[in-house]
């Protein structure tokens, strides 16, 4: 299992007169200006199997009689195989402030078992925030991609104001090993936010963080729901699955902060 290091930086920020220094954490050190919670309702690593049938595979030859046609067979489809074991955690920041807390949800997904060539592979996060809570405001990481086609780790991180509280987290690194291979915000309807990753077999981690701001001794609660393809091949030749049948899964897990 890949070890994080979690570190959060909450900078002097002044409210109502108030100065808060920045101290560095991890989850095992709750120290300092962030501490895990979250035991209930649910928080822990959860394992999830994907199996994506999508990339065809053709296998294509000369033509004796005119070198310049090809003639393609279909032989197939590539598969991407897997499985993510998800880690929720919700951390509060201990800013001081009089009127607001700061809650922090990590969202980290370990991909192992990588199976297949197919490059089509897919994986969608969705977080929203439920109850009666209502959020002040909120930030979401950003979307990252690999750059270089050999294996690259790229950082990740949150850099946003949040009303009079600057944030700024480092989350470690997402690895890639493809150079088409994503990680980004799909889309935004409210406080839902859905992120997407595309050539999951290529991606080994990835990781989704939201900071929120609620009144003061507000507790807010998180839903976080994992969309993964899930077919089943229907019939083979050439060795390899020649029809499947589409369809996907989905898990929704409710984290709280009362830890």
């Amino acid at each position: 299992m890949r070890t994080r290091l979690v570190k959060l930086l909450v900078a002097t920020l002044t409210a109502a007169g108030l100065m808060v220094a920045p101290a560095p954490a991890t989850q095992a050190d709750v120290q300092g200006d962030v501490v895990m919670v979250g035991e209930k309702p649910v928080a822990g690593t959860y394992d999830m199997a994907y199996n994506n049938y999508s990339e065809k595979m053709k296998v294509c030859t000369m033509s004796r009689e005119r070198k310049r046609d090809y003639y393609c067979e279909f032989h197939g489809y590539r598969v991407a195989r897997g499985k993510m074991h998800v880690k929720l955690h919700t951390y509060r920041v201990r800013e001081g402030m009089r009127k607001y807390d700061f809650y922090v949800l990590d969202v980290d997904v370990d991909n192992t078992d990588r199976y297949g060539k197919s490059k089509k592979g897919w994986m969608k996060v969705h977080i929203e925030n439920v109850g009666a809570v209502k959020l002040v405001d909120f930030s979401d990481t950003t979307s990252v991609s690999a750059t270089k086609a050999e294996c690259a780790e790229i950082g990740l991180s949150i850099g946003h104001s949040v009303g009079p509280a600057s944030a700024s987290m480092d989350w470690g690194s997402v690895r890639f090993c493809d150079k088409q291979a994503k990680y980004y915000i799909e889309g935004r309807t409210g406080d839902h936010t859905v992120y997407e990753a595309e050539h999951t077999r290529q991606i080994s981690s990835l990781s989704s963080q939201r900071i929120v701001k609620v009144p003061r001794g507000k507790r807010p609660v998180f839903s976080v729901t994992v969309h993964l393809p899930n077919d089943d091949c229907t019939k083979t030749g050439y060795g390899n699955c020649t029809a499947f049948k589409n369809s996907t899964y989905l898990k929704t897990w409710k984290i709280g902060t009362r830890g």
